[in-house]
């Protein structure tokens, strides 16, 4: 269903509609089935008087009730440069907050309460003067399940829920013909997680290219805060350790900041691509020091992608190995014959991104989990874990 409304098309006609950037982005978000299983709600008005913002100004409270305890989640959109922030407070007293210049910006609460719920916008920087702005609530579709009761007698957990997802992609010389179509898969990743409103409240992800060293090339932040590089040209060997490390001590300072910031971190995720074997012979070494539970209590998930030259004992070994127990080892994938590099990594980015969406969609339960992929068509590996 279209609206056809000639307003759209005008820009004079701006005090009468919401423009055709908007028009535009509400398409691509519908299209995108952005809006999946969730109820929005337009708390602005959006024809006779769109509300704006100066540098330093907070919006009134926008109040909007919630019959009973879902999902909540606040989303402000604008035209122009813009840096905003965006308050979510629930009648618990609640309050979620985030700053960003990219529009939409969404913030999402875990307080699962009904009453009547408020959001407002300040301006942080806004050059243009003034700013146009539309405000939209967005609770989830009935019969979304609502926390599972607390069993411990500990004190209650406070801050949003992150859940950090680590891609560590090998880019040493062999991968050097492959290069377009790994950016290609990450940029298809990325777009993927960016049009799901849940994931960009719950998900934060970052990208770790690895060769003879290894560098975080995407720092961690939510899709919707992310901006991809250009990967390194592809050269070197293939040091697995240097991945490890790498990962360690990216995700130890992004823990300590985001608490710092009153976030809970879930334990992450490590999705390792590599179509290789390491060229390191202390690879598992590294990995028992750095991601396992004996040296680290927020040791990872970890979910291993081999393809081409990458071996099954060696990738198997990494999954298996004593991260966290026989209840909680990893996976491992590798890709069989007949298949291109190319279509390995379409079909990893598809299982990817679907590995994470359902494991954003798990907060709703109240207990968070990461769902690992199960099986990938073309790729023989280990469907449920031991």
């Amino acid at each position: 269903m279209l609206d056809t409304g000639f307003t759209k098309l005008y820009a004079d006609r701006l005090d009468r509609s919401a423009g055709l950037g908007r028009y535009l982005s509400n398409i691509a978000f519908w299209l995108a089935r952005g809006a999946r299983d969730v109820e929005y709600r337009l708390l602005t008005t959006a024809r006779d008087e769109i509300p704006t913002l100066a540098t330093g100004q907070t919006s009134p409270a926008y109040a909007f009730p919630v019959d009973k305890p879902v999902a909540t989640t606040c989303m402000v959109q604008w035209n122009g440069p813009a840096t905003v922030e965006l308050t979510l407070h629930a009648p618990d007293g609640t309050v979620a907050s985030h700053v960003g210049s990219r529009s939409p910006l969404r913030v999402g609460s875990q307080a699962w309460v009904a009453g009547t719920w408020s959001a407002q916008v300040r301006g942080v920087d806004i050059p243009t003067g003034r700013l146009p702005y539309v405000l939209t609530a967005g609770l989830a579709a009935p019969g979304a399940a609502p926390p599972r009761p607390r069993t411990d007698t500990g004190p209650a957990l406070e801050g949003q829920v992150v859940m950090p997802f680590y891609i560590l992609c090998d880019v040493s010389g062999s991968m050097a013909p492959d290069m377009p179509d790994l950016a290609h898969g990450l940029r298809d990743l990325y777009q993927g997680l960016l049009n799901d409103p849940i994931v960009n409240d719950l998900v934060m992800m970052s990208v770790i290219t690895f060769n003879d060293s290894a560098r975080t090339v995407v720092p961690l932040a939510a899709p919707v805060d992310i901006e991809l590089p250009a990967l390194p040209e592809a050269n070197g060997l293939t040091n697995y350790s240097a991945a490890f490390r790498e990962f360690h001590r990216a995700f130890e300072a992004d823990r300590a900041r985001l608490k710092v910031e009153g976030k809970r971190v879930y334990r992450p995720c490590v999705d390792l691509l590599t179509d290789g074997e390491p060229t390191d012979q202390n690879y598992l070494q590294t990995f028992q020091t750095y991601l396992t539970h004996h040296n680290n209590p927020a040791y990872p998930y970890i979910c291993v992608f081999g393809f081409r030259d990458a071996n099954r004992s060696t990738i198997e070994a990494i999954a298996h190995a004593d991260a966290g127990g026989p209840h909680k080892r990893g996976r491992w994938f590798l890709a069989t014959g007949g298949h291109t590099v190319s279509q390995t990594l379409r079909v990893l980015v598809e299982v990817m991104g679907a590995s994470i969406v359902q494991s954003a969609q798990s907060a709703g339960t109240g207990t968070p989990e990461v769902t690992l992929p199960s099986n990938i068509p073309g790729m023989v590996g280990a469907p449920e874990q031991n």
